[in-house]
């Protein structure tokens, strides 16, 4: 059961760095000007690779029968997910409102 939760959450991640590279590699022309996006995408990189340190973490609380220990740590790793979520959902609407507004030109 153990190695079965820890193998999806690890997947979780793998697919949610991929989705952070693509998202740093569509906003780059972008992210090249605002220091603040481009620290963001970074931030998200870093955010994950706590998440792996937290994963481990949790295979060993788990080892130990250590649930309450377990279950702060899959806490974490999920609120830290929730919070790229909702960040990267911000990003997207901020980029819409200014295209719509026709100040954001689509490189190409």
């Amino acid at each position: 059961m153990k190695a079965d939760a820890t193998l999806k959450i690890n997947q979780a991640l793998n697919a949610l760095d991929v989705a952070i590279a693509g998202a740093a590699a569509a906003v780059k022309p972008l992210a090249l000007k605002d220091r603040e996006l481009s620290h963001r995408m970074e931030s998200y990189r870093e955010v994950v690779r706590r998440q792996r340190c937290l994963v481990a973490d949790l295979e060993r609380a788990t080892d130990q029968r250590n649930w309450r220990e377990a279950e702060r740590l899959t806490d974490l790793v999920r609120r830290a997910s929730l919070m790229i979520k909702m960040d990267a959902g911000h990003i997207l609407e901020s980029l819409r409102a200014l295209r719509q507004a026709g100040s954001y030109e689509r490189c190409a």
